[in-house]
């Protein structure tokens, strides 16, 4: 018998070294395949944010020739030349403010009026050789109406966007077309990487000189392909984005650099596991070792073999019990006590295993017990147990019978569990599939919604725009209303799909804040820009009162100024008739920044207040009526300032005016590694 252990320890040793082995190289594949496919989900994540971050400074550069092309000195200034609009506005410091490098209008001949271009580090004066930008505006005879976008240029790759020249109003004809331009070069690599916290480099893509790694990674790129993710070496990991030009075609290689944590950490986890695995191989080698010890000895003490299987029942963490033929517990070890709430096993032997469970699942038990006998096989059943005291608890239960010399049944051993928790475990398992299901649905609709909505609502705006100039042919007075109508509806469609895909993203947590040291005072002029057009149509004054103690805060600038932007697009709106004051302010107080938004307009009444941050409220129907909008805009000011960690307050006095503060902290709080 001693030898027979042997060969028994030598096979079961054999079989987990074969088995760790077997169990390693799985977990390889599976563990390195999982942590490889979020490190490259977390690359792709930081390349997005890079082409977000792109894709904004686009946006800026399109509104900014917007706003310019849209502006009656300009208008002016374009059907006859007048130096003083040079000089007043077209300045050299205006460039900076601007953050362009080129400023050029083509008339309506396609002749250039006039260019001028900066280096805006220097402030100097720049030779540019304006034909490539002259043959994207000439096309066919005519003026191209809006194109915005990279090109190369003999100087290098620029930033540009392009927009006819028409009166405030938006009216023509249009007398030329206004260029703006930023060169897109080191410089504005560095404060990409500085916006995103990333490295971050490039090469263009007709660059004979191009790194190796760009090189390998061109061929990957294809039409529905714009990401490219790869490691470097073991360190580092990069992701690759292809940047085309306005006419499609690749001008740019941008590359995000990203440290391999995740992937070292995977290598870690996997080397814990190996550990792990030695250790439950050898503490199993150990207690196997040991039990054919115990095995060899006891073999002569027949007499306490009894005793000593009951020994194994009391220390099972199960409960395990004996029924006779007629459902009654004829034996129970002390879990089983323990389980249903009995102090001493007496309590518990003699009662029928129906007294143990609720009314609702006796039946079920029973005709289980009844298989049992029939089939003499293992049955199993979950149903709710019922303690002493009348509590309950989620039971799990393993029939099996045992038979006697003449194979006739002689008891049921039953073997019961208290699976409470994994019951819980198992609704919050499937409430998270749920939740995963309804988040995917969401994020499914809404990438449906951007694309199915907003591409054919631009095409209908586009279209809208070219009928109004006359393009299609000159529009008759009733046409021309029609058509106005129709931009208008598609314009306040399109910026309430924009609204919502926006306050959607902020409830789902997939806003990330890209915090930096921000100029209070530069970023509130510069939203000023952006409505001061429309302050002078409604003939609203805006004053300015900064706190000299307040000059930068640590927030996500583009946030900011969209808070910005709706309050005072707000204040504005709700003028009066005969005009008004803003009055936009700042204020230090502790480590809190108070910018205040005050307007003389229309007012709210106080029944009103509590109702303003709700999404889609209107306080008045012939609020509405009037003054159109789509009842976001505060809601998403709310969410945003509260994302970083502040608070909008709200003071009104009907008829009079009302007063918006924004209450957010100076810095960012972190903490303490």
């Amino acid at each position: 018998m001693l030898f027979n252990n042997k060969k028994i320890l030598l096979i079961l040793i054999l079989m987990i070294v074969g088995l760790i082995i077997a169990l390693y190289a799985m977990s390889s594949t599976i563990v390195m395949n999982g942590f490889s496919g979020v490190e490259d989900q977390d690359t792709r994540q930081n390349v997005e944010r890079v082409i977000n971050v792109l894709s904004d400074d686009q946006s800026g550069l399109n509104k900014t020739v917007n706003d310019w092309s849209q502006w009656d000195e300009m208008y002016s200034f374009t059907l006859n030349r007048n130096d003083k609009f040079i000089t007043s506005f077209l300045y050299d410091e205006e460039f900076g403010l601007l953050d362009v490098n080129l400023i050029m209008v083509v008339n309506s001949s396609g002749q250039i009026f006039f260019v001028k271009s900066i280096d805006i580090e220097t402030m100097q004066k720049m030779t540019f050789l304006n034909s490539s930008l002259q043959k994207l505006v000439i096309q066919d005879g005519g003026t191209e109406p809006v194109f915005s976008g990279m090109i190369y240029l003999p100087e290098g790759l620029m930033m540009i966007a392009g927009r006819p020249i028409l009166t405030s109003n938006g009216s023509g004809p249009s007398p030329g077309t206004l260029i703006m331009g930023r060169f897109f070069d080191s410089r504005e690599i560095n404060e990409l990487a500085n916006t995103t916290r990333l490295d971050i480099s490039a090469s263009a893509y007709n660059d004979q000189k191009m790194p190796a790694d760009f090189q390998a990674k061109l061929p990957l790129f294809k039409k529905d392909t714009n990401i490219v993710i790869g490691p470097l070496n073991e360190e580092i990991i990069a992701g690759y984005t292809l940047i085309r030009d306005i006419y499609g075609n690749p001008t740019l290689v941008l590359r995000v650099d990203m440290p391999r944590f995740i992937y070292k950490q995977g290598r870690e986890s996997l080397n814990y596991f190996l550990v792990s695995l030695l250790a439950v191989g050898l503490v199993f080698g150990v207690v196997v070792g040991s039990l054919l010890k115990k095995l060899t000895l006891w073999e002569s003490i027949t007499k306490e073999s009894e005793e000593r299987y009951r020994t194994l029942i009391e220390t099972s963490p199960d409960g395990i019990f004996l029924l006779d033929v007629n459902s009654k517990i004829t034996m129970a070890n002390q879990m089983t006590a323990a389980l249903y709430g009995y102090g001493i096993l007496e309590e518990i032997v003699g009662k029928n295993i129906s007294d143990m469970i609720i009314p609702e699942d006796r039946q079920s038990v029973q005709d289980i017990i009844h298989r049992v006998l029939e089939t003499r096989s293992v049955q199993g059943i979950e149903f709710t147990a019922l303690k002493k005291g009348d509590q309950t608890f989620s039971a799990e239960v393993r029939l099996s019978l045992t038979l006697d010399v003449e194979k006739k049944p002689r008891a049921i051993v039953a073997v019961v569990r208290d699976i409470t928790y994994r019951k819980k475990v198992e609704a919050l398992y499937l409430e998270n599939l749920r939740l995963e299901a309804a988040d995917k649905a969401k994020s499914e609709f809404l990438a449906s919604m951007s694309h199915e909505l907003r591409t054919p609502l631009t095409t209908i705006l586009g279209f809208s725009e070219l009928m109004k100039r006359g393009k299609a042919g000159k529009l008759a007075e009733k046409q021309e209303r029609f058509i106005d109508n129709i931009f208008t509806a598609g314009t306040f469609l399109l910026n309430l799909i924009n609204e919502i895909l926006d306050l959607s993203k902020i409830e789902a947590g997939k806003v990330d804040l890209v915090y930096e040291k921000v100029s209070l005072p530069e970023t509130i002029k510069e939203t000023l820009n952006l409505i001061k057009e429309k302050a002078r149509e409604k003939k609203v004054l805006i004053n300015m009162d900064f706190d000299p103690e307040l000059g930068f805060i640590e927030a996500d600038k583009q946030r900011i100024k969209q808070m910005l932007f709706n309050l005072l697009s707000n204040a504005v709106k709700f003028s009066k008739e005969e005009g008004g004051v803003v009055t936009i302010a700042t204020k230090k107080e502790g480590d809190k920044a108070m910018i205040s938004i005050t307007d003389t307009g229309i007012g709210i009444k106080e029944e009103n207040i509590g109702r303003l941050f709700h999404k889609f409220v209107q306080l008045e129907p012939e609020t509405k009526q009037k003054y159109g909008g789509t009842g976001l805009g505060l809601a998403i000011t709310r969410q945003l300032v509260e994302l970083h960690g502040g608070e909008i307050r709200a003071e009104s006095t009907y008829g009079k005016g009302s007063t918006f503060t924004l209450i957010i902290p100076i810095e960012v709080k972190r903490e303490n590694a």
